[in-house]
């Protein structure tokens, strides 16, 4: 009998033991948590044996909660975090157990930018990687105001400097500044100092240009001791004694980035010890205008150079023809002068070519830091284009992509890099009909653009559409001509200038 009770009394006790176990099991995802990204605790026993609202949790932060056996919790720093949970598994009388787990909390929220190391004005590619949302606030930390943007966004800083850049995640609420520290630096290549004249003397302004530097606000330094001087990207600087100085110049008026810097060698007096230098070069022909227009084989056709110059030396120079040598010029000159070359009078410029041609000047010596002029003259078919029997008239001019032109008169404004687009007339005036006819376009010597006209009557008025590149700034001459050709040669009807230059 006694064995019998022993038994009884074991079996009741496993069958305590097996209804209220000590252990449960804690557990939590995701299990690699972001720092502000929610973690869902629960705590679990293999019976499913915890009295319902009897957990109490310690998140080990200093934060707490209690009631379900199911918990979200979300860390505002990462670090390493012991969560305790007391959990309750008798009904009647309290049996409390007490679990334990470590959890680890990351940051793995970062800023990546390139390029790496980027110059002042670039385009810098900013990305928000491991981050909870795509609702992002930046601020760029250079004045700008702060933005809510997306995980990837593109930024220009405009000065050298070092910004920390910073990122909140959760549409700005999150408590966590991410941020990233971008050093902008200058291209020193693309700037540079000039100055005219090429050869300087004592008592003579020098102008200086700050060409391609960021700003207009340039602080200069001429290298003789006279004081700084905030100005614009022109300025003139007066030398009183010879030597060689260091020219600098600043952007943002010398408040940020390193100087840029170029050696300017000052020379004596002007007079017979100055520099031989070339201080006014005019082209022209011989009735003193830039353009002629000539019948074929005309002679002689000679372009004349008016040049001025101090010093003295020996004076070398090319004339160009439509951009290729045709004669030199070699000529002594005293020092101080005005003087006057031609480009040969026998046989004169050719004028066997119709067309347009381009005449110039290449100074090999002395060194000239100027553009030389260009002139040009026509070559017709007939005795000139005040025979016209036909009118060309442009009625309007407009641009691509809504840009402006405009057309006054014989100017042509056209935004660089652009095309302007040319609508006019043509009207014969001739008393026979005009069976073949040529609409030609130049730009300077360059053909742009040549259409046919077939059968051309009496006081008929045709309509006619051009496009023309204006591809810089710089003014340029735009010739429209127009031509019989069913003649041999092909007989001049019309000819018109004007001038194309930006908007």
């Amino acid at each position: 009998m006694k064995i019998k009770r022993i038994k009884i009394v074991l079996i009741a006790v496993l069958l305590t033991l097996a209804a209220y176990p000590v252990y449960a099991t804690v557990t939590y995802t995701p299990p690699q948590p972001n720092m502000e990204q929610p973690v869902t605790f629960q705590v679990t026993n293999p019976s499913g044996i915890i009295i319902a609202g009897s957990v109490q949790w310690k998140f080990g932060d200093g934060t707490t909660a209690s009631g379900p056996t199911t918990v979200i919790k979300t860390y505002n720093a990462a670090g390493t975090y012991l969560v305790e949970v007391t959990y309750n598994t008798a009904a009647g009388a309290p049996a409390w157990k007490t679990e334990t787990i470590a959890i680890t909390v990351y940051e793995r929220r970062k800023i990546t930018f390139t390029p790496n190391n980027p110059f002042v004005n670039q385009t810098v590619t900013l990305i928000a990687e491991n981050f909870l949302s795509a609702s992002i606030r930046w601020d760029f930390g250079d004045g700008t105001p702060p933005a809510l943007l997306s995980n990837t966004v593109t930024h220009a800083f405009a000065w050298p400097a070092t910004f920390l850049v910073r990122a909140r995640d959760l549409g700005g609420a999150s408590v966590a500044n991410i941020t990233a520290s971008i050093t902008t630096r200058i291209d020193t290549a693309r700037r540079k100092i000039t100055y005219s004249p090429a050869f300087p003397v004592v008592g003579r302004p020098v102008a200086f240009k700050a060409e391609n530097f960021y700003t207009n606000k340039i602080k200069w330094d001429f290298g003789d001791g006279t004081p700084p001087v905030i100005s614009s990207i022109d300025e003139a600087h007066i030398y009183l004694k010879p030597g060689t100085f260091a020219v600098r110049a600043w952007d943002w008026e010398g408040l940020y980035g390193e100087a840029q810097t170029r050696a300017i060698a000052v020379g004596e007096e002007k007079g017979p010890r100055a520099a031989f230098q070339i201080s006014f070069i005019q082209l022209r022909f011989e009735d003193g205008k830039s353009y002629k227009v000539v019948a074929k084989d005309f002679r002689p056709l000679v372009a004349y150079a008016d040049i001025k110059y101090e010093g003295t030396g020996l004076f070398q120079a090319q004339w160009l023809l439509d951009g290729q040598p045709f004669g030199n010029t070699t000529k002594a000159m005293p020092f101080s002068n005005f003087i006057n070359i031609d480009s040969g009078k026998l046989p004169g410029l050719p004028t066997q070519m119709l067309g347009m041609h381009e005449v110039s000047l290449k100074i090999l010596q002395p060194q000239a830091d100027f553009q030389i002029p260009v002139i040009r003259y026509f070559v017709s078919a007939g005795a000139g284009p005040e025979l016209r029997s036909v009118d060309v008239s442009i009625l309007a001019a407009a641009g691509l992509e809504g840009m402006e032109c405009s057309l006054e008169q014989d100017l042509l404004q056209a935004p660089s890099g652009s095309y302007a687009i040319l609508s006019g007339n043509i009207q014969s005036r001739n008393i026979t009909p005009v069976p073949w006819a040529l609409l030609r376009i130049h730009v300077g010597s360059e053909l742009v653009d040549q259409q046919l006209v077939k059968n051309l009557r009496p006081g008929e008025k045709r309509e006619f559409i051009t496009s023309i590149f204006n591809p810089s700034p710089d003014p340029k001459i735009l010739y429209i001509t127009f031509y019989d050709i069913t003649k041999e040669p092909p007989a001049l009807l019309f000819f018109r200038k004007l001038t194309l230059q930006q908007k």
